[in-house]
């Protein structure tokens, strides 16, 4: 496939939108999100969620308005690797809620990589759970 080749037939697109369930005011945005989803959004895409207290707030919002029956929902996760991965991420994505005790619990891991994965297990349980 050097690009030169011809598509044949029909193709099918898919257009999504972007959400950060962590954005404040909450409430403002789970509108915002309804309104993209009336405008013809086929799924929506979080980025890595960290906080699953906010996460399930936003997600109950989310529910309540039906947007979770109208288009998919593909959200973000992404095992840390250290305290420190939390904490340069948290510097430079300011929306990014990572909370204090999972950092904590990274920095006294004995080996921070083996923790980041358990951690992103369960959070992917707390997912699917909500």
């Amino acid at each position: 496939m050097g690009g030169q080749e011809k598509i044949e037939g029909e193709i099918a697109f898919f257009v999504g939108a972007t959400v950060n369930p962590s954005a404040d005011p909450l409430e403002a945005h789970v509108i915002r999100l309804a309104k993209k989803v009336k405008a013809g959004a086929d799924f929506i895409q979080t980025p890595c969620v960290y906080d699953m207290d906010r996460f399930q707030e936003w997600m109950k919002r989310v529910r309540d308005q039906g947007i979770d029956r109208k288009a998919p929902l593909l959200i973000g996760v992404m095992p840390l690797k250290s305290g420190q991965m939390g904490r340069d991420i948290r510097k430079k994505f300011p929306g990014a809620l990572i909370p204090e005790g999972l950092i904590e619990r990274l920095d006294r891991a004995g080996n921070p990589e083996e923790e980041g994965i358990k951690l992103c297990i369960e959070q992917i349980a707390i997912l699917k759970a909500t």
